[in-house]
């Protein structure tokens, strides 16, 4: 919990964390062959489509016998979302942060390069 009210950025890292767990949850659901028919699975399935969807008919699914089915969509999405919020969290640091470089480091790179 700490995360979240101690960290800069804590918005981000809230959202990635109900992200991940969202896409984990959907992932376990079709391979273990959720119900689909069943009302908390199929509306699970509706809120979390529009996650995925960009990411829809990559790579085809790939059925596992007596199991269920392995999304390569849901993978995919996560790695994706992983990266831009990294690279976003990367940008907003550098953006809001002055000690990215602090003064003697910077001066020690510029005594390198002379």
């Amino acid at each position: 919990m700490k995360r979240y009210i101690s960290m800069p950025f804590s918005l981000l890292y809230f959202l990635i964390d109900v992200v991940a767990l969202v896409l984990t949850i959907r992932f376990l659901f079709k391979l273990f062959g959720a119900n689909s028919g069943n009302m908390f699975v199929s509306r699970f399935y509706a809120l979390t489509e529009p996650l995925i969807m960009p990411f829809q008919n990559i790579f085809p699914p790939l059925v596992v016998p007596s199991l269920g089915v392995l999304e390569w969509s849901i993978l995919i999405a996560a790695f994706i979302y992983l990266i831009a919020v990294l690279f976003l969290l990367r940008i907003l640091s550098i953006a809001f942060y002055d000690d990215v470089f602090d003064d003697e480091s910077h001066m020690h790179h510029i005594s390198h390069a002379s």
